[in-house]
């Protein structure tokens, strides 16, 4: 499974004291230049790590890649990265994928990431599927209060 968060300054001092120098240079760069002020996009959003498992082999070296697209969509945030997600899930998409940065290409096989779910958040002992404010989404979209 891969977990996912936004680029922000705090996300940035995850490197530690010497966060400046410790972190990558393009994630550091794109903070710090605030690029979405100016653009359709909100937030970056970050494959923050893998937790290996069948469903993702291969794919730890994409820690740290800012998700650009999600087939031919441009992903604006992690709310819309969700929701892009979840829509192609209800189409029945078997495979998705995702755009990244330095021209890197995931690939998600659906059901077998279905299938591992359960398992990797046992595994690693996470209590959730997603944060509650990406709950929240789920709530209001159901009582007809999303975008």
């Amino acid at each position: 499974a891969e977990y996912m968060g936004t680029l922000s300054q705090p996300y940035l001092h995850t490197w530690g004291e010497d966060w400046y120098n410790g972190c990558p240079r393009y994630l550091l760069e794109k903070a710090l230049k605030g690029e979405t002020k100016s653009s359709k996009l909100e937030e970056y959003v970050i494959i923050c790590g893998v937790l290996p498992n069948k469903a993702n082999m291969g794919s730890q070296r994409l820690s740290n890649s800012i998700i650009e697209r999600v087939g031919e969509v441009n992903i604006k945030s992690l709310k819309h990265l969700k929701e892009v997600v979840e829509s192609r899930l209800k189409n029945g998409d078997e495979l998705i994928d995702f755009y990244l940065s330095q021209e890197r290409v995931l690939v998600l096989d659906t059901q077998l990431a279905e299938e591992t779910r359960e398992h990797v958040l046992n595994r690693h002992r996470i209590p959730w599927f997603q944060s509650p404010d990406l709950e929240a989404v789920d709530v209001s979209n159901k009582a007809g209060l999303g975008d």
